[in-house]
């Protein structure tokens, strides 16, 4: 049995496997948007929107999830490192927002406030208003399911009804997930939102409460038992 020339086969076969495995991977983070207009069954179409649409909001919101829990580990630390703060003024910079080293607990709120998850129905409900259910020209020729704006010649498409003396058109996006993305960074960094974003971080401040509240409730009872 020739060895050498068994082993030079298995490794071209398994070169060969390797890079079929690689095209399915990369081809499963590219599947393509359904076609919503061509599906006539109006309960049909509304839970393949959903089935689209929610993993890819749950994927990014888990993105954000990480970027969350690093920042509460960094401030929890007594101190911040030097690779700390560098990292502390990038997450700001994408976020739209600036990091005071000087006032620790600002910054913090700030940026708390800003990278949070959004809620999967409120995105598929906007989504789903915007693009009437993908049906849209702007969701079908490009990829915008949340109607935002740009302000840069050819940036996008021109709206038909578009009023005389505006220069605005609607974003294009090279993908669906672009386009869920771009409007859940908008959510969390544009001045329009600030209201959202307070509401939001009041409603996690009052669950913290509430838990700790409930906690505290236990203890007294046990205690209360004790005494009893």
């Amino acid at each position: 049995m020739n060895y050498g020339t068994n082993l030079t086969t298995n490794f071209k076969i398994t070169i060969f496997c390797f890079f079929i495995a690689l095209s399915f991977i990369v081809n499963a983070s590219e599947v393509n948007t359904p076609k919503f207009d061509e599906i006539h069954n109006t309960k049909i179409r509304k839970e393949t929107f959903f089935n689209y649409f929610a993993p890819l909001a749950q994927k990014i919101n888990t993105e954000i999830s990480s970027e969350r829990s690093k920042i509460i580990s960094i401030f929890n630390q007594n101190k911040l490192s030097t690779k700390d703060i560098l990292w502390l003024n990038q997450i700001s910079k994408k976020y739209k927002t600036s990091f005071n080293e000087k006032n620790i607990e600002d910054s913090k709120v700030n940026l708390l406030s800003r990278i949070d998850i959004i809620p999967v129905s409120l995105l598929m409900v906007q989504a789903a208003n915007e693009s009437a259910w993908g049906t849209s020209r702007f969701a079908k020729e490009g990829n915008n399911f949340f109607g935002e704006w740009c302000f840069t010649q050819k940036c996008g498409l021109v709206p038909k009804k578009r009023n005389k003396g505006a220069t605005h058109e609607v974003k294009k996006f090279k993908t669906a997930e672009d386009s869920v993305r771009s409007y859940i960074h908008n959510l969390n960094t544009h001045s329009a939102y600030d209201s959202f974003r307070t509401l939001r971080l009041t409603q996690r401040q009052f669950i913290i409460f509430k838990s700790i509240l409930l906690i505290t409730l236990k203890k007294v009872m046990a205690l209360y038992t004790v005494w009893d």
